[in-house]
Parts: C-alpha cells; structure tokens; sequence
C-alpha cells in the first residue's frame, strides 16, 4: 500500500490568514469600544473659589449716600447776576465768593443813608453845644429853666435821628454785602441753576453746595435686629462704582421711634469720605457688625439644601464631583455661605444649573486649561 501525503500549507499564505484574522478582530474590537466622553466647558459666571474672609453677618443696611454737611444757598436780594465765581464741582473755602448781583441802586442807597448819617452827627453835635450854653445862661439867670428844656428836647430828637440814620446804613451796608454771595463752609459746588446775565428774586436758589469729608446713609432695619444695633457698632459697605472695595462706616444715630408703618426703625450711619473718593447719589448696601472672624465662604447659590443635609459640586482634576458639606453661619441675606468641613481653601465650586452635571463629568472652565484643586481628604 501505497503511503498518503497531506499537501503542505505555504508559509506565506499562513501569514497572510493570520494577519487578516488580527486586523478583523481589530476591527471588532473598535466597533465595540464606546467613543471617548465629552469636555464639558463651563464660563466664568458658573464657577467660584472658595475664599477666606469675615463674613457679614449684622440686618443689612441700604441707601442712598448723602452729604452729612449741605447748604441750599438762595439770593437775598433781588437783581441780575453780574460775575460767577464758582461752577459745580468746584472746591471752594469757607467764605470764598461765588456770585455778584448788580449793586449800583444799593450802593447809592447806601452813600446815602451814609450822607444822612453824618448830617445827623452833625445836627447833634450842635444841639450838644446849645444846651451847654444855655444851662450856662440858665445859672447866671439870663434865660428861663422852660427854654432850657426845649433845648433838651432837641438835643433828643437829634440824637434819635442819628440813630434811625445809622440804621439805614448799617440796612444798606448789609445789603450791598449781600449782592457778594459766598460759600458759608468750606466744601464742593454740586448744584448751580443760574448763569452770568439772568435776573434773580430774593429768595431764588443760586447754588448747592455740600462738604464731601462726611457722608451718611439713612436705611431702616427690622425691629427685630434692634439688639445688634447701637450708637457706635461698625458698619462695612459695598457702594455702586467700587465693587471690589469696602468702606466702613458706624452708626451714628438711631431713631427713638419706629415707623408705625412698617415697623422699621431708622439708622443713620457715618462714613468717613477724607480722600474724597465717594459722592452724594450714590448706592450703598452693608452690614452691621461684620466682624466675625475669617471663614472658608461660597455664594449661597452653590449650596444645595436637602432635608438636613446641605452639599456642593466642585470642579476636582478636571471632573464634576459632589461633596457633602457641613454649613455654619450666612451673612444677612444669605448671599454667602460659611462652610465649615467638606471643602478647603480654593476650591472651585460649580453654580447656577451646572451643579446638575452627573458626577465624573468631565469639565474645564472657558479660558484656561481644565481646573485642579486640591482634594478633600
């Protein structure tokens, strides 16, 4: 019998079947794997770092900034505006000029009640001496004691119209005075409705003029805040114009009665304005009593409240991740948060509809490379 032989396989085409084999399992294999998750990329506005600062936690105090020293100044005679001296914002001292009424009818009123004056010095002045002569005639028995008393009575008669005399022109010194209209304190011009030329009555505004060293802000608070307010306690403020500056301020005043209404109590606070940095208008909002020693802070709208519990999303190693948290105190409106475990200093936390990406997202902030932060151990 004859032996039977199986025909070799080449070498080559082996190869090949293998190599084709590996590159359909390949195939396979990067057909099956899912494709790599998105970058989510979040703006500055949804994203805050944890701070440590003093947290406010006083009744808020709102209003209106308002010079504690101002003057409305009005004309005190009548005419027509001659010479302007001083325009709005100008820096003026006390007494330094700011207007000049035409004064030419006063002035010659005045030279005249001047005239009159010296005429009546003069009239009493002989009267002064006709009754020295006569009570000299009346002792030597040459005249009757009866025109010696008429000579008294003119010497009294010329002595009351001095007098009236002087009082015109002391009226009309005073009104010339008055056409020269002056700063009465030392300040800054923030109002003047009048011009060089218009025709003024007494009593007309001229000017406004306020000293800017001192401001205060009238705010209300609750009648239940009334213990954490006093004469004295600090106030801290945030003003419109300066968001990322305080100014501190105390309470200078408080109302002894509450609005009826609303039950509010009025609060004067003073703010110290030297470097003159602050002006009348302006909106200021702050706390009272804010000096309650330095906490890790997150805005209020980072902070999710479930039942007891409380938690925030923070942005760790370029991923979502959500955190349980312990909360302590808050500022008066709950802006701000105090957090006292769960997170540490720079943290970024996640806000606003963000915070509802799944946990292990990935995530970068727009602008810059994706954020890391320390963990939380």
């Amino acid at each position: 019998m004859r032996p039977t032989y199986k025909t070799p396989i080449a070498a080559g085409s082996l190869i090949a079947a293998l190599t084709f084999a590996v590159q359909g399992c390949g195939r396979n294999a990067a057909a099956a794997s899912p494709p790599a998750a998105p970058v989510v990329t979040l703006v500055a506005e949804d994203v805050a770092t944890v701070e440590s600062r003093e947290l406010a936690t006083g009744p808020i105090i709102a209003g209106t900034l308002t010079a504690r020293t101002h003057a409305t100044i009005r004309a005190e005679v009548g005419g027509t505006v001659v010479a302007m001296f001083a325009d709005r914002g100008t820096t003026v001292a006390a007494g330094a000029r700011l207007l000049r009424i035409e004064d030419r009818a006063i002035r010659d009123a005045q030279t005249s009640a001047a005239f009159d004056a010296a005429t009546e010095e003069g009239a009493l002045f002989l009267a002064a001496r006709r009754l020295t002569r006569s009570e000299a005639l009346l002792a030597g028995g040459a005249i009757s004691s009866e025109e010696v008393e008429d000579v008294r009575h003119a010497l009294a008669a010329a002595q009351s119209k001095l007098v009236a005399a002087h009082a015109r022109l002391s009226v009309a010194t005073n009104t010339l005075e008055r056409t020269v209209v002056r700063a009465p304190f030392a300040g800054v011009v923030s109002a003047r409705p009048v011009n060089t030329g218009d025709v003024v009555e007494s009593g007309a505004v001229l000017f406004e003029v306020l000293d800017p060293t001192t401001m205060y802000v009238e705010s209300a608070v609750p009648s239940a805040d009334l213990a954490m307010i006093h004469v004295g306690a600090p106030v801290a403020f945030t003003v419109s114009g300066y968001p990322d500056r305080t100014f501190k301020g105390r309470i200078e005043r408080v109302n002894p009665a509450a609005d009826p209404n609303t039950r509010q109590v009025p609060v004067f606070v003073a703010i110290q304005n030297t470097d003159r940095t602050l002006v009348a208008g302006l909106f200021a909002e702050g706390h009272v009593a804010p000096s309650t020693g330095p906490a890790l802070i997150v805005p209020g709208a980072a902070v999710e409240r479930t039942g007891g519990a409380a938690a925030l999303v923070r942005l760790t190693g370029g991923r979502i991740e959500r955190r349980e948290v312990e909360t302590g105190r808050q500022d008066g409106d709950g802006t701000l948060v105090e957090i006292r475990s769960g997170i540490t200093l720079g943290d970024t936390v996640v806000l606003g509809v963000s915070r509802s990406l799944p946990t292990g997202t990935a995530a970068r902030v727009a602008g810059g490379k994706t954020v890391t932060t320390p963990t939380v151990r």
